[in-house]
């Protein structure tokens, strides 16, 4: 349909050109090609689009002491404390005596004082009686470590921009085209028949 267009175009110049004196004349057809140039535009190549990111917990360790028993207070009971004493005791009063010895043959008979007679003599005794007091047992505590969250787990949704890039595409300038011009070079001895 195209080539028809072009050769009716051609044909309406020829006829143009067509006078009375130039009848016996030759023409060549020529056709020009289409004209294009190069076009740089730009394309989308991948549209906006986001983007789920997954940030895990940040969590610390913490030590802390834990109570596993408390602190109380425990009744007791201290037995009295014994030990030894000693007295000085009298064995036997001072008294008089009446001794008899024989001196020279004879028995004689006197009176002599007996001085009291002491011992020492030991005996038990309390240095401290019993009693009852109250002590405070301390907590039974243990360090252990607690991990700890500080930030929570969260996701969030990162913008990824759309991405252009620059393109070449050819664009039309001129269409395609015939015409007849002169061509005396190749009618010399040419004659149509009429």
């Amino acid at each position: 349909m195209r080539l028809l267009t072009i050769g009716l175009a051609g044909l309406a110049s020829l006829a143009s050109l067509a006078t009375a004196d130039a009848a016996s004349q030759c023409y060549r057809r020529v056709v020009e090609p289409a004209q294009y140039r190069a076009v740089e535009e730009q394309v989308l190549v991948a549209p906006e689009r986001q983007v789920a990111e997954y940030t895990p917990a940040v969590t610390r360790d913490v030590e802390e002491t834990v109570v596993l028993e408390p602190a109380r207070e425990i009744t007791r009971t201290l037995p009295a404390v014994y030990g030894y004493a000693e007295d000085t005791v009298l064995v036997s009063p001072a008294r008089r005596e009446w001794r008899m010895r024989e001196h020279d043959g004879e028995m004689v008979g006197c009176w002599v004082d007996v001085p009291a007679a002491y011992a020492r003599q030991a005996h038990r005794v309390i240095v401290h009686p019993e009693q009852t007091v109250a002590e405070t047992l301390p907590a039974v505590t243990e360090t252990r470590v607690r991990r700890e969250i500080v930030e929570p787990a969260h996701e969030a949704y990162r913008v990824i921009p759309a991405r252009y890039e620059l393109r070449e595409r050819s664009e039309l300038v001129a269409p395609a085209s015939a015409h007849w011009e002169p061509a005396s070079d190749v009618c010399e001895g040419y004659r149509p028949a009429y």
